[in-house]
C-alpha cells in the first residue's frame, strides 16, 4: 500500500499591481486637487517626458500611483461633462417649452408685420431704439441717424481681417467688402469722437446714452438704473443730443430754427434751436418741445414746452452772462 501523498498546497494568487517604490529624483509639485500626491516629469527613452503621479508609501518611500490618479482624474472629468449635459438639456427643455414670441417677448417689445404671402403676418422683435421710436420719443432724423449707426456696427462686426497686400478696386467692377468695412468703422470712430465731445447734460453724457441704446441695445431705464421720472426725462434729452450729433456725422438733413433772443443790453443774440417729439399727450398726440442748441458763440442746451417757456430761459442764460460773479 503505498502511503497517502499530501494534497499540493494552492498557490496563493497575486494581487493585480503591486506598489513600485521608488526614490524620486526629479522636481514634483505637489497637486491642489489632490493633496497627497506629487506630480513630476519623468524622462523616459527617447528623451520623452512622461507626467507621473506619486505618494509616499508605508515605509517611507515613494510609490508610483498614476493609474491610480489617472483613473480619479478621468471620474472627475466625466462628472464635469455629466453635469454639463444635464445642465444642457435642462436649457433644451426650457427653450422647447417657450414659443418664438415668448423668446422675442424676452428681448423687448414684439410687433406684427405683413409678409409677402396675403393674410400671413409675423412677430418680430424691436431694438431699444426702435421701441422709442415707436414711443413717440424721437424724431425722424434722430432715429434715423440711430439706425445708419447700427447698421455700421454690423458691418465692422462681420467684416474679415484685412489682408497684408493692398486691396486693389477695379472702379469698374463696384467695391470690395473692405472698403465697406473701413468707411463704416471710420462713421462709427467720428460718431463715438463727436458724441463724447458734447457736453452732459445736468449729468448726464450724451455718448453713455448713444453706445447703450444704438451699439448695446439696451433701454434707458437699463442703462440709468433707475426709474425715476426726472432722471428718464435727463436721459432722454442726452439722447436726443447724442443722435443729433450722430445725424451730423451722416449728413442728415437737420431742421433748426434760428432765432434771436434779446440781451440785458436790447442787443439780440442769436440762438439756434431744434424742436423734439416727447411722447403722446392726453389727447395721444404727439407732445412736441423745445430745445436749444446754441446761444450767441457757445453751445448751449435747455428745454422748454413752448418757444416762450424756451425764451425766458435764454434770457435768464444771458442775464448770468453779462453779470457773472
Amino acid at each position: 500500500m503505498k502511503p497517502a501523498t499530501k494534497p499540493p498546497t494552492p498557490a496563493v494568487s497575486a494581487p493585480a499591481s503591486l506598489p513600485v517604490v521608488l526614490t524620486l529624483t526629479v522636481p514634483a509639485q505637489r497637486r491642489a486637487d489632490l493633496p497627497d500626491i506629487y506630480t513630476a516629469e519623468v524622462e523616459q527613452r527617447g528623451r520623452v517626458l512622461l507626467r507621473r503621479h506619486f505618494r509616499r508609501a508605508e515605509d517611507g518611500g515613494t510609490e508610483d500611483v498614476t493609474e491610480l490618479v489617472t483613473e480619479i482624474l478621468l471620474a472627475k472629468a466625466k462628472g464635469v461633462k455629466d453635469a454639463e449635459q444635464v445642465v444642457q438639456a435642462e436649457q433644451v427643455a426650457r427653450v422647447g417649452a417657450t414659443t418664438p414670441n415668448q423668446h422675442r417677448a424676452a428681448r423687448g417689445s414684439v410687433v406684427g408685420e405683413q409678409t409677402a404671402v396675403a393674410g400671413k403676418t409675423r412677430a418680430r422683435a424691436l431694438s431699444s431704439l426702435d421701441v422709442i421710436r415707436k414711443r413717440d420719443l424721437l424724431t425722424t432724423r434722430q432715429w434715423e441717424a440711430g439706425d445708419r449707426m447700427a447698421q455700421d456696427a454690423k458691418v465692422v462686426a462681420g467684416a474679415r481681417e484685412p489682408k497684408d497686400e493692398a486691396v486693389v478696386v477695379d472702379q469698374n467692377a463696384g467695391r470690395a467688402w473692405e472698403d465697406f468695412a473701413i468707411d463704416a468703422g471710420n462713421r462709427l470712430n467720428l460718431a463715438r469722437e463727436t458724441c463724447q465731445a458734447m457736453p452732459s447734460y445736468e449729468g448726464t453724457s450724451p455718448w453713455t446714452m448713444v453706445e447703450g441704446v444704438v451699439l448695446l441695445d439696451r433701454a434707458i431705464t437699463d442703462i440709468v438704473a433707475s426709474t425715476n421720472q426726472n432722471v428718464l426725462r435727463r436721459a432722454k434729452i442726452a439722447l436726443r443730443i447724442g443722435l443729433d450729433a450722430v445725424g451730423d456725422v451722416y449728413r442728415l438733413p437737420s431742421a433748426v430754427t434760428r432765432t434771436h433772443v434779446l440781451g440785458a443790453d436790447g442787443i439780440p443774440v442769436p440762438m439756434t434751436v431744434t424742436e423734439d417729439l416727447d411722447g403722446l399727450d392726453r389727447q395721444e398726440q404727439q407732445r412736441r418741445m423745445w430745445r436749444s442748441i446754441k446761444l450767441g458763440d457757445r453751445l448751449y442746451v435747455a428745454v422748454g414746452d413752448t418757444m416762450s417757456d424756451l425764451y425766458a430761459v435764454a434770457k435768464t442764460e444771458l442775464k448770468r452772462r453779462s453779470n457773472p460773479k
